[in-house]
């Protein structure tokens, strides 16, 4: 399954990944950790394909087989790191040009089980804070290591805010209290992201469950 993933036809790369979330969503068990690797990566190679249903597919490999990498790890500060890895390679699609890539984006952030407070903070600033700077999330790649930094998260939920379309927003809200329930800053959060919703769009909050 995985080598229709590099499939010429947009369609056949798809159908691959859909069928990868497939297994994730089975329960089947995947013990070998080079086999969750290889997927994991692969799917993070199609976030950035060309076709635009090829990378919401993708997105959802990418947090379906992250979120297990992540669990798989023994220790758990390597846990935490893979976690904000995840968090960071699905936060570079929030401005995608497709409002539904950028949909599920924010759809997937709400599936990961923990994220680091000062990447949660980023994510509300537009400037890359002091702390964010010298903060690097360490990830594998299939050819070698690379360092990503957590800048990229920089104003991830600000942009979800003033997107012009209200199914992004409100996608952005409907995981919001998922990323609080594993924040140690939930106050300080809660309260700058609920101003800054009633500033944008007071309408927005009547939708909140």
């Amino acid at each position: 399954m995985l080598g229709f993933t590099k499939d010429p036809f947009p369609c056949v790369r798809n159908a691959a990944l859909q069928g990868l979330v497939r297994v994730c969503d089975s329960g089947v068990v995947v013990e070998d950790s080079k086999i969750i690797e290889g997927c994991f990566f692969r799917s993070v190679e199609l976030l950035n394909d060309h076709e635009d249903y090829v990378r919401l597919s993708a997105i959802r490999a990418v947090s379906q087989w992250g979120c297990m990498l992540a669990a798989s790890k023994h220790e758990e500060e390597d846990t935490r790191d893979w976690y904000d890895g995840v968090f960071l390679q699905i936060c570079s699609m929030v401005r995608d040009m497709n409002v539904g890539v950028r949909v599920e984006a924010f759809t997937a952030l709400g599936r990961i089980a923990f994220v680091s407070q000062d990447i949660l903070l980023q994510t509300l600033s537009k400037k890359v804070l002091v702390i964010t700077k010298e903060k690097q999330s360490l990830t594998l790649s299939s050819s070698k290591a690379h360092k990503m930094h957590s800048a990229i998260a920089a104003g991830a939920f600000v942009h979800g805010l003033e997107d012009e379309y209200n199914e992004v927003k409100q996608s952005l809200w409907a995981i919001f209290f998922k990323l609080l329930e594993n924040s140690f800053c939930a106050d300080l959060y809660l309260n700058s992201l609920f101003y800054q919703l009633w500033k944008d769009d007071y309408q927005l909050l009547a939708l909140c469950p």
